[in-house]
């Protein structure tokens, strides 16, 4: 027998070396960074929701104190009805209604009987306590110009005469005088009469 003096057959060549590839990073999410940029307002802070771009409460009720006056109106109105009417406004007009309903809570709030009609009230009487303290001095500035002016005509005659004794002493003394002879002739007359008649 002849022995197998072949050889193994050598072993396949190792494979080449990969090269390292950087895993791709995710793209960056938008709307985290935006939200992570912009806090929520106060509705969506006190609703514990997720504050959306278009949130119609976010230009009114800021993130700092916006809370604290979103949950009187929420209390008082509710915040779907809130919205809701804040849709029918025009946006140029939605600030005023805003501090005007928040006002209404917090006076609803204070007193849950009246509400903001007290402080009308209130104010009404204030007002016509005033028109009633105008109307007391325009009529005593009347009463008061009325005495003035008497006052003042009262002393204009007093001048006029102290003036007019002053300028005519002597058509006061002949005066006198004429009075004097006039009031002798008289005496006389009536003794002669009472003469004649004896």
């Amino acid at each position: 027998m002849m022995a197998d003096h072949s050889q193994p057959p050598p072993p396949p060549p190792p494979p080449p070396p990969r090269r390292a590839t950087k895993a791709a990073a995710p793209p960056p999410n938008k709307k985290r960074s935006s939200a992570a940029a912009a806090p929520p307002c106060g509705a969506c802070k006190f609703l514990r929701r997720k504050c959306m771009s278009g949130c119609i409460f976010a230009p009114h009720f800021g993130s700092d104190q916006g809370a604290a006056r979103f949950a009187a109106v929420h209390k008082v109105f509710g915040a779907s009805n809130v919205s809701k009417l804040l849709l029918q406004i025009p946006a140029n007009r939605r600030h005023d209604a805003v501090v005007t309903i928040s006002y209404e809570a917090q006076a609803r709030l204070s007193d849950p009987v009246y509400g903001c009609v007290s402080t009308i009230l209130a104010l009404q009487q204030q007002v016509y306590l005033f028109i009633y303290f105008l109307i007391y001095i325009y009529i005593s500035k009347i009463f008061l110009l009325q005495f003035l002016c008497n006052y003042v005509a009262c002393l204009q005659a007093e001048v006029n005469m102290i003036q007019s004794q002053r300028l005519h002493p002597f058509c006061v003394r002949a005066c006198n005088h004429n009075d004097g002879s006039s009031s002798s002739s008289k005496s006389s007359n009536t003794i002669a009469l009472t003469a004649g008649s004896s």
